[in-house]
């Protein structure tokens, strides 16, 4: 199943909309995107794709508007945060958890999603 060919309802208060920047985990067993848009929350969200039900958020301090990435592994979500200058960070959260696994400040804005070496670094 592809991204262009995935629909759900989901449980998550304040997504009545489309969500464009979505990515399936290489089992496709969940789903992770970003709010892409501003009347949103504020954060990563990871729902099963089966049922549409919340697995976990993660909150940053503004969008994600692109596409997260996921570790070949299916063990990290990679993914940047920026919104009129706040944030500007590029996260990596365990994939299952949501817990934080390391961050680091940049110096600009994302415009696609993060890329990924052979050894996902």
């Amino acid at each position: 199943m592809t991204s262009s060919q995935f629909g759900f309802k989901s449980d998550l208060k304040g997504h009545t909309g489309a969500v464009y920047v979505l990515r399936f985990s290489p089992d496709g067993r969940l789903v992770y995107f970003g709010d892409s848009r501003s009347d949103l929350d504020d954060h990563v969200h990871a729902v099963n794709a089966s049922t549409g039900k919340e697995v976990w958020r993660f909150a940053v301090n503004g969008h994600v508007a692109v596409r997260p990435a996921v570790s070949r592994d299916g063990k990290l979500v990679y993914f940047g945060a920026e919104f009129q200058g706040h944030d500007r960070h590029i996260y990596a959260v365990d994939a299952w958890t949501g817990v934080l696994r390391w961050r680091v400040a940049t110096d600009g804005t994302f415009e696609s999603s993060p890329v990924l070496s052979s050894d996902d670094a």
